[in-house]
């Protein structure tokens, strides 16, 4: 973690947040966490376009096929923009496990609330007993726009060229027949033996959305299966076409911003690498560690792993 914020008490919280608070809490005992006993829970308060004010809580679902797991946060969204309240005001988040340093939403729940809410959407993360929370909003926790620094691909040293050309390549193999959204990712990874090798992919598609794998889990996936499990640098290629396609507050001065999802992935084992992100068209390259492209991470600490 690279940023800390201050606790705020229960007693300084509004009513709203505080009964946010509350249902969050009760929505934590209908948890389904078969596979990690690790319940988590959340509120996400609303309006519609009356103006109606409404709460929706949300749990974690877990199933034996674990990429089907659905955070608490995601099911409140989907809940809230079912009933048509998709003006989001403030998400509460809550754990089982609650401890002083607190925890925060993975990345996937970030890049989905950043897409509905916007970068100015309110983050309340309870972390301890007494109710305290840590404030966010989901532009601080997914703020590479701020910590990029914007690196002309001349002044790269030649290794980080090599990365990059390798993630252009892996673009071009892309499987993407339903959005055209060729991305392609580079991962420079190390073994227990300090060797190094570069693995490449493509994004792959499938007609079942949910079921499409992005190019960073494939080129990690390699890696780690490979016994190369210590990521180091990642180069990121979004495709030509990918700033037409995503939403509009993922892209910003040339660049198509690494979703949340994907340095979700990267994290995993990558916690202090270096992160390469190609413009779409131009000559520059976003640079930046992917702790800070990620502050405040869940990751393998965050379920009692070193």
């Amino acid at each position: 973690m690279t940023v800390t914020k201050p606790l705020i008490a229960f007693s300084a919280l509004s009513v709203e947040e505080q009964n946010d608070i509350h249902l969050a809490q009760g929505a934590l005992a209908r948890a389904r966490v078969s596979q990690s006993d690790f319940r988590v829970a959340s509120a996400l308060r609303a309006t519609n376009g009356a103006g109606d004010l409404k709460s929706f809580p949300g749990c974690n679902t877990e199933y034996s096929a674990w990429g089907l797991t659905c955070c608490a946060e995601r099911k409140a969204l989907q809940q809230a923009l079912d009933d048509g309240h998709d003006r989001l005001l403030c998400v509460t988040l809550t754990f089982a496990r609650l401890a002083d340093t607190g925890m925060a939403p993975c990345g996937l729940c970030r890049g989905a609330l950043l897409e509905y809410g916007g970068r100015d959407l309110q983050f309340n993360c309870v972390v301890d007993a007494n109710f305290s929370v840590m404030r966010w909003t989901t532009g601080e926790f997914l703020p590479e726009r701020n910590v990029r620094k914007k690196i002309h691909w001349h002044a790269l040293e030649r290794e980080a060229q090599d990365l990059c050309s390798q993630a252009l390549v892996a673009a071009k193999e892309a499987y993407a027949p339903y959005s055209g959204i060729k991305s392609g990712v580079a991962v420079l990874a190390q073994n227990s033996e300090g060797q190094e090798r570069i693995f490449r992919a493509g994004r792959f598609e499938n007609a079942s959305y949910g079921a499409t794998t992005t190019a960073v889990e494939i080129a990690c996936g390699l890696a780690a299966t490979q016994g190369f499990r210590n990521v180091t640098a990642l180069s990121f290629s979004p495709g030509e076409t990918a700033h037409q396609k995503v939403h509009p507050v993922f892209v910003d001065d040339g660049f198509v911003e690494i979703s949340g999802a994907e340095l979700q992935v990267a994290r995993e084992r990558g916690l202090n690498a270096t992160i390469f992100n190609m413009q779409w068209d131009g000559p520059f390259v976003g640079v930046a560690s992917l702790n800070d492209m990620l502050p405040y991470g869940f990751g393998p600490e965050s379920m009692g792993l070193s």
